[in-house]
């Protein structure tokens, strides 16, 4: 027989590095194995968006194989998380996912904005959180010059 399991990262703080994996039979240890965590994946926003623009675009990039469903709640700062919406990732290629957050999922609103990556697994298990901040700025435009 052979026994599988998944160890989710959430169960333990997300945390990088090295993980001891113990195997016990009925209460007596049967051997274990070492693995490395790396953490390659990375969260592209942008730094500063104009209002204009009316949405912005987030990347998540070098999610494992394991990552079934991604998905990008994000608020702003104004008056906390009243206005939080969890949106769907689209997979895009070898560990790419995309999400497009349009303001007027946030009351139209600038200033600061907060976008999370969170991953799942097949078995819906969290395996890997991202943050970032974006800046939304009114870019209001005037002339130049005016007679």
């Amino acid at each position: 027989g052979v026994w599988k399991a998944t160890v989710p990262f959430s169960k333990h703080n997300n945390e990088t590095g090295l993980y001891d994996n113990d195997v016990w039979v009925d209460g007596k240890f049967f051997g274990g194995a070492k693995t490395i965590v790396k953490n390659t994946t990375s969260l592209r926003a942008p730094e500063k968006v104009e209002f204009k623009a009316g949405f912005y675009e987030v990347v998540l990039e070098g999610a494992s194989d394991q990552v079934q469903r991604v998905t990008f709640p994000t608020w702003t700062e104004a008056n906390g998380q009243d206005d939080i919406k969890h949106v769907e990732g689209q997979k895009q290629a070898n560990g790419t996912w995309k999400a497009t957050i349009p303001f007027s999922e946030h009351n139209y609103e600038t200033g600061t904005y907060t976008t999370h990556a969170y991953c799942y697994d097949q078995y819906g298990n969290s395996i890997g959180i991202w943050g970032a901040s974006i800046q939304v700025v009114p870019g209001v435009e005037a002339p130049a010059e005016v007679s």
